[in-house]
C-alpha cells in the first residue's frame, strides 16, 4: 500500500513486477534509466510451502503477545523461545557454536559461547515482537541513542552522499531505519525480496510485508530486486548519491567480489560492493552498528568514512579498507556477542 504524499518506482522483470514505495520529501528525482540489455528472468519459486502454511499461525500467535503483553515482557519471553529453538535444534546449535569458539579462541567470550548461539536465536524473537507491535494503532516508537551523527552532517557538507554500511545486528534490520529517519534522512535502501520470513511467491507477498511495511514507513524507497537485477538497483542508488542522498547497504558475503580480514581468533570475508560504489562516486561509506542496551533502548553507533586507498600496486586496496571495517566494528561486537549475527562469514584461521 502507497501512503498518500509517495509515488512509485517500480523495477521491472519479465513476468513479475517489482515495486518501491519511495516518500517524495527531500528526495531528487533520479534520471531516468534505460534498461539496454533488457530485464533478466525472475529466479522459479514455490508457490506456497509447508513452512508458509506453519508461518501464519506463528505469525498470529506472536503479533497477539506483541499486541497485548507489555514492553517488558518481551525480552524474558524471547529468552525462553530462544533456549527451546537450540535444544530442538541439537545438531545446527553444536554446529553454530564450535564455529563461535574457533573465532572466539582466546577471547575471554570463548566459554560463553553456546550462550551466544542461543542469544541470536532469542534475538530474532525479540525482533518480530517490535514489528507485530508497530502495526498496532499507535505503533512502536523505541528509545534510540544516536551515536556519530557528525558523520553524517560532515559527509553531507561535502555533498557526495552517503552509504551507510550497516552491521549485522539482531537488530539492525529496523532500529537503523528508524534512527536515519530521526535524523531527517530518507534513505534508500538496496534488499532482496526475500529479506523477512520465506523465499516462495506466497511468502513475498504476503509474510515477508509484514517486516517491509514496517521498515519502509522510515525509508525514502526500496530497492528490491533479484540478484540477477543488481546493476539495476546499483545505477539507481548511484544516482541518489550523485544527488547528496543517502543510501544504505548491509554488511554481508555475497557479491561478486569479495575481501578478507583478521577477525578475533579467526577470518572473515565481505563483499565490498559498497566500498566500491563508495570510491567510484566518492560517497562516504559509514559504517554502522545497532546494539540493544536494555529492553527498550537501543544505541545506533555510525563511524567514520571508511577509505578505499590504492595499494601498492596501484590497485584498490579493498581488504585494507575491509580490515578497517572489522577493527572498527569489533569492539561493538565484543559489547554483546549475542546481538552480532555475523558469526556465519567467519572461519577459523
Amino acid at each position: 500500500m502507497v501512503a498518500q504524499g509517495e509515488s512509485d518506482l517500480s523495477i521491472y522483470t519479465k513476468g513479475e513486477q517489482r515495486q518501491t514505495h519511495m516518500r517524495t520529501e527531500n528526495i531528487v528525482p533520479a534520471a531516468s534509466r534505460p534498461d539496454e540489455e533488457g530485464p533478466a528472468p525472475p529466479p522459479a519459486r514455490p508457490l506456497i510451502t509447508a513452512k508458509d502454511i506453519y508461518e501464519v499461525p506463528r505469525l498470529t500467535v506472536q503479533g497477539a503477545l506483541a499486541w497485548t503483553l507489555p514492553e517488558s515482557a518481551w525480552w524474558p519471553l524471547s529468552r525462553l523461545f530462544g533456549r527451546v529453538n537450540a535444544a530442538t535444534h541439537p545438531k545446527r546449535t553444536g554446529n553454530e557454536t564450535t564455529q563461535i569458539i574457533s573465532v572466539l579462541a582466546g577471547t575471554p567470550t570463548t566459554r560463553n559461547a553456546h550462550r551466544v548461539a542461543v542469544e541470536n536465536w532469542a534475538n530474532r524473537y525479540e525482533e518480530r515482537f517490535q514489528y507485530l507491535r508497530a502495526w498496532r494503532p499507535g505503533g512502536w516508537e523505541p528509545k534510540i541513542d544516536i551515536v556519530g551523527a557528525e558523520h553524517v552532517a560532515s559527509a553531507l557538507d561535502q555533498g557526495r552522499g552517503i552509504i551507510f554500511w550497516a552491521g549485522n545486528f539482531s537488530f539492525n534490520d529496523l532500529i537503523a531505519k528508524i534512527a536515519w529517519r530521526r535524523l531527517g534522512l530518507a534513505v534508500s535502501h538496496f534488499s532482496r525480496p526475500i529479506h523477512g520470513f520465506s523465499a516462495t511467491r506466497f511468502g513475498i507477498r504476503y509474510l515477508n510485508a509484514v517486516r517491509r511495511g514496517i521498515e519502509d514507513r522510515y525509508l525514502g524507497e526500496r530497492l528490491m530486486v533479484e540478484e540477477r537485477e543488481t546493476q539495476i538497483a546499483m545505477q539507481r542508488m548511484r544516482e541518489s548519491l550523485m544527488a547528496n542522498g543517502a543510501v544504505s547497504i548491509t554488511v554481508g558475503n555475497k557479491g561478486r567480489h569479495t575481501a578478507p580480514a583478521n577477525f578475533l581468533g579467526g577470518r572473515i570475508a565481505l563483499a565490498t560492493g559498497a566500498l566500491a560504489m563508495g570510491r567510484s562516486t566518492g560517497s562516504a561509506v559509514l559504517p554502522v552498528s545497532t546494539l540493544r542496551l536494555v529492553p527498550g533502548r537501543f544505541e545506533v553507533a555510525i563511524g567514520g568514512a571508511i577509505e578505499v586507498l590504492d595499494g601498492g600496486d596501484g590497485k584498490p586496496d579493498y581488504a585494507a579498507a575491509v580490515q578497517n571495517y572489522v577493527n572498527w566494528v569489533t569492539p561493538f561486537v565484543l559489547r554483546d556477542p549475542g546481538q552480532w549475527r555475523g558469526w556465519r562469514y567467519t572461519s577459523r584461521k
